[in-house]
């Protein structure tokens, strides 16, 4: 069997022998992931040509390079992905037990997550994280699922309910009695019950070591029907609020966990999840803890010129731009871009204070930097060397106190620095 590493970094980025045949199966497999945001029906796979050259969705791309051997590249992805006799494991730029940190930190897993070792694998988290699925789910069953009034339209089989009269009115003419109503009847097939039970179906069928677990338990499914296209913007409500972990977590599977999917005669399964997202909701919520303002989105300018930048402190003190980059270097030189970008988020905001948020193996500070009214920081996460490893908590409270030395000299209307 063919198992290979690849690096989120350019460098890390290979030409690994692969059966042609697996390539174009694993390329199937994370095409098939990225449908997860429609109808979640089991359509067709297309059949994708041999001779095809180059395959990629943006996140994860095989170039081939002649006959059994493929250029891989991860674009900001951590997982892994899985065809025929070919097995790719992809690694993130910093330690994964980091990237954890960061993902229980923005509550995308649950507390457990603080287990994670140095040691454990993008590969045994996808494993991790079925688990913690299915445990939340089954769990959630022992309660049952939550019932509520939801409206339905009923063709033909009770006058119960408000009648839709021009239906009706239209059938009489075509020679035929059929009533329909609109009525509300007390069913678990609502929004929340709809997503889990995708994210059973999906884990049921990805062939992980808990799918025979969750093949079982679809039975208690039985009067939930498929996922709709806006049930994923329907959250757990205060009544709802013990579906929180299994909702979470089910979202996770929809968008990370691949249906199993075919090319010819070779099959796959796939668990991919972004990187980026997860650090900069981490990164948010950990400020916004440790100094006590909100650090939320916010869209600035109208039309083609907006801007969006990572972090609006407060009510609009101060700017903020996450930048999943991991560099030991001080000199502002190999920043230029970002920074250009920063003054660009600050103008839009109008706002003097800018910073970024960025990443080092050491323990660095690197000096604001300021142009005419306006002033951009550093801050720093440290996150070390195979040789020398930074705890998280220690990252944090690091980063913390910059931070809220940065934060000071804001509300006292200064310069950092």
């Amino acid at each position: 069997m063919g198992e290979h590493r690849i690096g989120e970094r350019p460098a890390d980025y290979k030409i690994l022998e692969i059966p042609d045949e697996d390539a174009i199966a694993l390329q199937a497999v994370v095409d098939r992931l990225q449908s997860t945001s429609e109808d979640w029906k089991q359509e067709e796979l297309s059949e994708l040509e041999g001779e095809q050259a180059t395959t990629g969705t943006g996140r994860i791309a095989l170039t081939k390079v002649q006959d059994g051997r493929w250029k891989v590249e991860a674009h900001h992805v951590i997982g892994v992905i899985h065809a025929g006799s070919t097995t790719i494991e992809f690694f993130p730029k910093i330690p994964l037990e980091h990237l954890m940190y960061f993902a229980e930190a923005a509550e995308v897993f649950p507390k457990s997550a603080r287990a994670w070792t140095p040691s454990s694998s993008a590969s045994s988290l996808r494993e991790l994280v079925t688990y913690w699925f299915i445990e939340e789910v089954e769990r959630l069953l022992t309660v049952g699922l939550a019932r509520d009034y939801v409206e339905q339209v009923v063709t033909g089989e009770t006058w119960g309910g408000t009648l839709d009269v021009l239906y009706v009115t239209d059938r009489y003419y075509q020679g035929a009695v059929q009533p329909r109503v609109t009525t509300d009847l007390f069913s678990a097939d609502s929004p929340l019950n709809r997503v889990l039970r995708a994210a059973v179906a999906r884990v049921a069928s990805a062939g992980v070591t808990h799918s025979h677990r969750a093949r079982r338990m679809l039975g208690a499914f039985a009067e939930v029907g498929p996922l709709r296209s806006t049930d994923l913007r329907t959250k757990p409500a205060r009544n709802t609020k013990h579906y929180r972990d299994a909702w979470r977590l089910a979202t996770q599977v929809l968008g990370s966990v691949g249906r199993s999917a075919q090319s010819g005669q070779v099959d796959g399964w796939s668990f991919i999840l972004s990187t980026p997202d997860l650090v900069e909701r981490g990164i948010r919520t950990i400020l916004q803890e440790d100094l006590g303002v909100s650090t939320s989105r916010q869209i600035f300018g109208e039309g083609q010129a907006t801007f969006n930048p990572d972090l609006v402190f407060g009510d609009g003190l101060a700017v903020g731009d996450v930048k999943y980059k991991v560099s030991n270097e001080t000199d502002w030189t190999s920043w230029r871009s970002d920074l250009y970008q920063s003054l660009a988020f600050a103008t839009a905001a109008r706002v003097h204070s800018a910073v970024i948020v960025r990443f080092s193996e050491a323990l660095i500070a690197v000096q604001p930097v300021e142009s005419g009214d306006y002033s951009v920081a550093q801050l720093v996460w440290p996150v070390g060397s195979a040789e020398s490893p930074i705890a998280p908590i220690v990252a944090r409270d690091q980063l913390g106190r910059a931070a809220a030395q940065w934060w000071l000299a804001q509300q006292l209307g200064t310069k950092a620095g």
